[in-house]
């Protein structure tokens, strides 16, 4: 491979900064880079650096390469919670356990196919009553009450009560549950964080409390099996035997991060954009039958995971641009799903867009495995919304959780009901 000048993301643009989402700049740096440099060199200081890719053909080249571009040696957050610190050493860090979002084809498809079934469209098809019965009232105390935080009464506790169920969690565990899962996803927001701790000691102790409620309930199906996932996973054989205990118990821990957080944020995301976009709300009323493609476009606009990573296995270029073996790759999703050469008119909240082809969950190997649970819980609370003819509104300013890693909404003060009110908008 020549050596050529590596493009740069330009002076000024922290891509890391946790606050660019809740500043209101995240889309409009993503649009400068998709224009200036889509495939650029991130420095981070004390750990190398990073390319930064931005736009939607380079982002969907990468997922759906997973011989160029390994999840083996780490998905390479690049937050100062993962390692290594510098590209030489990915080779030494490796994850100590079988996981889904770190492994490669074959293991990966393996590890997928243990639960797949359980979240595969018709599997979910016929869990739709129960989730409906736990989000109707969720969405009835909120338009009772008029004004509500829409993620504290709605977004945060639907998607975590469906997981406390099919995991296997008691109900009075959710409290605890959603408390751990936004230390978890959200260390740098000093709402989440425990006071005096850094957000590296802070995410630790979540951690480590939510792995022993992991162990207990492992545990606890050990000794009598339940019908929940975490019952299944028991039963389940990887290569001919049952899964490690380190394995399974990470198993669990990711389906319960990454099955609150993306939800939530889409829930969020929704409700938002009928807020600000009502002429797209009252269609969607009207028209029922836009519904599967609201959603979509809900995923898109909202892209609730901002970033997710790869090594580089070989040389290979990427965007035209050259990159070397060891290096890391970082795929921004926002900005893959608001890039103008793939979806027309990006900024437009558009209930009817289609195609509509976002890599809100990824695509190829590793597209989501939650991901027609996602779509189910929003078709839902949509439904449920759109049958009490809820107006959104906003009754107050929104306001942004500081993460690097994720994208969403800690607050959203909203009012929801039959009729206009006061309002901020």
């Amino acid at each position: 491979m020549t050596s050529t000048p590596r493009p740069a993301v330009p002076t000024g643009i922290d891509l890391l900064d946790p606050e660019l989402f809740p500043r209101g700049e995240a889309h409009a740096v993503f649009a400068r880079l998709r224009r200036e440099a889509p495939v650029a060199w991130h420095p981070v200081a004390g750990r190398g650096g990073f390319w930064a890719v931005t736009r939607y053909r380079d982002v969907v080249r990468v997922v759906t390469d997973p011989a160029a571009f390994p999840s083996a040696r780490g998905t390479a957050f690049v937050s100062r919670l993962d390692g290594p610190p510098d590209a030489d050493a990915a080779d030494a860090w490796r994850p100590p356990f079988l996981s889904l979002n770190m492994s490669d084809p074959p293991v990966h498809g393996k590890l997928r196919r243990l639960l797949s079934g359980e979240f595969a469209a018709t599997t979910l098809g016929r869990l739709a009553p129960r989730i409906r019965a736990l989000a109707r009232p969720l969405v009835e105390r909120a338009v009772e009450d008029g004004r509500c935080d829409f993620v504290e009464q709605v977004a945060a506790p639907l998607p975590v009560r469906v997981l406390c169920e099919r995991l296997g969690f008691s109900p009075d565990l959710v409290p605890r549950l959603l408390r751990l899962s936004h230390r978890l996803s959200r260390p740098e927001d000093p709402d989440f964080r425990d006071p005096g701790l850094t957000p590296e000691e802070s995410w630790r102790d979540a951690e480590r409390e939510l792995m022993e409620l992991v162990r207990r309930l492992v545990a606890a199906r050990r000794r009598a099996r339940r019908p929940d996932l975490v019952s299944l996973l028991l039963d389940a054989r990887f290569d001919g035997a049952p899964l490690p205990e380190r394995d399974l118990l990470f198993y669990v821990r990711l389906l319960l991060e990454t099955g609150h957080e993306t939800i939530a944020n889409a829930l969020a995301g929704a409700a938002l954009a009928f807020a600000r976009h009502p002429e797209e709300r009252e269609r969607l009323w009207r028209e029922p039958g836009l519904r599967p493609r609201a959603v979509e476009e809900v995923l898109r606009f909202a892209s609730p995971v901002v970033r997710f990573g790869r090594f580089v296995a070989a040389d290979v270029e990427l965007g035209g641009v050259p990159v070397r073996a060891g290096e890391r790759v970082v795929l921004f999703f926002p900005s893959a799903n608001r890039d103008e050469a793939a979806f027309p008119w990006p900024e437009r909240f558009d209930v009817a867009r289609a195609p509509n082809d976002h890599v809100a969950f990824g695509a190829g190997p590793h597209t989501c495995l939650g991901a027609h649970l996602v779509r189910l819980e929003l078709s839902i609370v949509l439904e449920e919304l759109a049958r009490a003819g809820v107006v959104v509104e906003l009754a107050g300013e929104p306001e942004a959780f500081r993460s690097g890693l994720n994208a969403g909404l800690k607050r959203l003060p909203v009012c929801l009901r039959r009729a206009a009110c006061g309002s901020t908008r």
